[in-house]
């Protein structure tokens, strides 16, 4: 700490107005209490408050209970795991006397918490009895307030704590956080971009412009090293005992009310000296102008020198090698290049597919229509009479692309033909849509649009929606889009445009089977395929794990460390309802760009023998990410406690298992120069 903590005086108390930016849960406008002391800039919150504006993040069903006691909370409730078959009782303890948080179960901090309104874990499923399951359990985790100079209060008998520890600790660890700009609190999902609806809100505040006081200044640099000491991820990896010691020595930097200032600061503090890909500076402090994007981060020079490390070895040499096979690109990056195929065949019965990203979309699928399926998204209050059947299909994929605004559903559909466009065209005619076509030069525009205004009745408003239809000749898909809203004029701004390509590229998983159907048409009698992951620098694990269920039909392990406990495990997933690939030979291709979640597809490769890893050492990234809001309104992303890892040994006395985490990458069983990773002879050998 800078200086002996005081203790806190509250005697300031101000109603603050809360709004939900985030469609991702559901949770009512309202207004809450903050507490300051006299002149006081640092917020602080009742958690019994914290938690009833929070229904709707907070699962409505889980009863909480609250117990006071002098100077304590405890706060318990009990959380029923239906996998299991066991119900946990979860016991939190806030003591002002000792200035402390504790829990019986780190659990505590997100099993009440809502499921999300996109559906991430479609397919995915837990093996919960599989034999070689595993868990050494980890220590108790105790939030010292001591260590940082922060102070547990206790107002007109009420235990309120610092607002940005209670936020980082019961919300911002499930990537839902509730932002402070003095004017107000606003939920958000994760850090929103730039530009968006969420980000231009909160960066409004009457503090625009305004210099830091030195309270706030100070607690911010507290909370910095408390957020980095309990939640960076790689803290014992990197064998650092607290941060203070690098906050320290850079105080004078980060020790400014000039608010810009601080965001530089903190921008070298992130790139240059924690130094990883997977921690980054987010946005600036609501105390700089509203519309000023934050310090420069597009040049090498603010970077420290693993990251150079990992762009030149990386991105740099791999581009190269693929300009090389597929030619250059007029601008930016080669693996950006129309030129460079999705798949290509090294053989007639061995091909390689390429996968750049691990993406997920909101998505439902089903064998046949599901018109309960299409109105969750579009919430009409008759289906029927907006959306004719679409009949015939053989597999159907929902995709949820609403906004705040307006509802978005877009279906793709397997086994119709581009007749079939014709034909629903009909259909949607029949139902009472006009077909709106006009001369026009935009592609985008060239097959026009269907429209429907229902009028209002004595129960509904006037609805009104758009329709296109199109169809992909390479992957055989039929598409339908409609949202409830239409173009003001042809010529004018539609409210969206068909790009079925992009829909496809959306979700890894979608993408694959698009993939493997095309491939299959033309190489009935395939044996071997390289899943090329030489460009992935990672995305969503959901995803990943999706991606697994084409190259396996069995329950695949995954291993994990926790960063905070110590705790360790194995679990095993199973995925249901991908095309499965499984009688094919598989092998990996991976490089030092294979980062994140592409390190973890490696590390799963290798750990549960899926196929031979060919290439050069992965780029590593063993956490998945998390967001971190600071007092002073500046965020960032950071390496979790949720580490990824690989089980060795038995089980056994004489061979015990031994967790090893994937940070620095996972070596693959076949070497080979940067230079032939598409080289065709050397990647045959991977299967002789």
């Amino acid at each position: 700490p800078l200086a002996p903590m005081s203790e806190v005086d509250i005697s300031v108390t101000r109603s603050v107005p809360f709004e939900n930016l985030t469609t991702e849960y559901t949770v009512a406008d309202g207004d809450v209490n903050l507490y300051f002391e006299e002149d006081g800039s640092v917020p602080y919150i009742k958690l019994v408050d914290f938690f009833a504006l929070l229904e709707g993040f907070i699962d409505p069903e889980v009863e909480l209970t609250f117990t006071k006691g002098e100077g304590t909370l405890e706060i318990f409730y009990q959380y029923y795991d239906e996998d299991e078959d066991i119900t946990y009782d979860l016991i939190l303890t806030v003591n002002a006397d000792d200035n402390t948080i504790i829990t019986n179960d780190p659990g505590f901090y997100w099993a009440y918490v809502y499921s999300t309104e996109t559906n991430y874990g479609r397919h995915i499923t837990y093996d919960n009895d599989n034999p070689n399951n595993h868990s050494v359990e980890g220590s108790d985790v105790v939030y010292d307030l001591d260590l940082y100079n922060m102070d547990i209060a206790v107002y007109e008998g009420d235990v309120v704590l610092p607002y940005y520890i209670v936020n980082q600790l019961f919300a911002g660890s499930s990537y839902y956080n509730v932002y402070y700009n003095n004017d107000g609190l606003f939920g958000i999902y994760s850090l929103p971009s730039e530009g968006s609806l969420e980000y231009r809100t909160i960066k409004e505040s009457s503090m625009n412009d305004e210099k830091m006081p030195a309270p706030l200044l100070v607690h911010t640099f507290n909370m910095l090293a408390f957020n980095l000491d309990y939640f960076y991820g790689l803290k014992d990896i990197m064998e650092v005992e607290t941060y203070y010691d690098l906050l320290y020595a850079q105080r004078n930097k980060l020790l400014t009310n000039d608010p810009e200032d601080f965001d530089y600061a903190l921008r070298d503090l992130l790139l240059k000296s924690i130094d990883e890909p997977h921690t980054s500076y987010g946005y600036p402090s609501y105390f700089n102008e509203s519309d000023w994007a934050g310090p420069e981060q597009n040049d090498l020079k603010y970077y420290g020198d693993r990251f150079k490390s990992w762009y030149y070895d990386g991105y740099v040499a791999v581009d190269a090698v693929i300009g090389a096979k597929w030619g250059e690109a007029a601008t930016g990056w080669n693996a950006s290049s129309s030129g460079r195929p999705h798949y290509w065949f090294l053989d007639d019965v061995t091909v390689m597919l390429n996968l750049d990203d691990f993406n997920t979309a909101d998505i439902e699928e089903s064998a046949t229509y599901d018109a309960t399926l299409a109105n969750a998204v579009l919430e009409a209050p008759d289906i029927s009479l907006v959306l004719p059947a679409i009949n015939s299909g053989s597999k159907y994929f929902y995709y949820n692309n609403s906004d705040e605004n307006r509802n978005k559903l877009e279906v793709l559909v397997k086994g119709l033909t581009a007749a079939d466009l014709t034909t629903y065209g009909n259909a949607l005619v029949a139902l009472g849509y006009t077909f709106v076509l006009e001369t026009t030069t935009n592609l985008a525009k060239a097959n026009g649009y269907y429209q429907l205004v229902i009028p209002a009745d004595g129960t509904n408003a006037e609805q009104s929606y758009m329709v296109q239809i199109a169809y992909n000749e390479a992957m055989k898909l039929f598409y339908v889009g409609i949202i409830n809203s239409i173009p003001l004029s042809f010529a004018g701004v539609w409210p969206f445009t068909v790009n079925i390509d992009e829909i496809v590229y959306s979700d890894s998983a979608v993408y694959m089977e698009m993939m493997m159907d095309q491939i299959i048409l033309a190489a009935p009698t395939l044996e071997n395929i390289i899943l090329d992951i030489s460009w992935n620098t990672g995305g969503n694990v959901g995803a990943l794990y999706r991606i697994v269920g084409f190259i396996t039909d069995q329950p695949f392990a995954v291993s994990g460390i926790d960063g905070d406990t110590g705790g360790m495990s194995t679990s095993h997933v199973l995925i249901e309802g991908v095309p499965s690939y499984a009688h094919l030979n598989w092998a990996l291709l991976i490089t030092p760009v294979s980062f994140s979640a592409a390190n973890s597809l490696a590390t799963i490769f290798m750990a549960n023998d899926l196929g031979p890893i060919v290439g050069k050492t992965s780029g590593g990234g063993a956490c998945s990410i998390t967001p971190i809001l600071l007092p002073n309104g500046t965020a960032f992303t950071m390496s979790s406690n949720n580490i990824n890892a690989y089980r060795t040994g038995t089980g056994q006395e004489e061979d015990p298992f031994v967790y090893h985490n994937n940070e620095f990458g996972i070596t693959p069983d076949f070497a080979i120069d940067i230079n032939l990773i598409y080289n065709v002879e050397t990647l045959l050998t991977v299967f002789n």
